[in-house]
């Protein structure tokens, strides 16, 4: 992929991180559907239970939905691994470590702008300035 903007280049190298965020998603989904979907509890009643079109228990089905989600978490946490060894590959394409560091803190550390100003004895402002050094560098570096 070709990435001629800004706007580009930092959806790319913030894939890595919203893909995080999905399987964190998808890790919560899966906790909820284990608690629930594999609770069995009996029922008692005097109707007379039987047949339906469906053919598997409810514990089957359980089971089914988990082994779909944990599939579908494989691949996403697939995905996450590609696009942080794309993310890491675009940053070290700068020379410079200090930009290197403004850049690693914020797509695979995660973390927030004010906390790398502060982490870096830098103000908010500065650190967007070599932020945007940094993206700029990569620009020049990628084409």
């Amino acid at each position: 992929m070709i990435i001629t903007t800004k706007e580009e280049l930092k959806r790319k190298l913030k894939s890595s991180w919203v893909l995080s965020l999905k399987v964190k998603e998808l890790h919560y989904q899966l906790k909820e559907l284990r608690a629930t979907g594999t609770r069995i509890t009996p029922g008692y009643s005097l109707a007379p239970a039987g047949g339906g079109d469906n053919n598997t228990s409810k514990p089957e089905q359980a089971a089914l939905a988990i082994y779909e989600l944990e599939q579908e978490i494989n691949a996403k946490i697939e995905q996450q691994c590609k696009a942080t060894r794309e993310t890491y590959a675009l940053i070290d394409l700068l020379d410079d470590e200090l930009l290197k560091l403004v850049m690693l803190k914020r797509y695979t550390g995660h973390k927030p702008w004010e906390e790398i100003a502060v982490e870096m004895g830098y103000s908010w402002r500065q650190v967007h300035r070599l932020h945007g050094r940094a993206l700029n560098g990569i620009l020049i570096k990628h084409k």
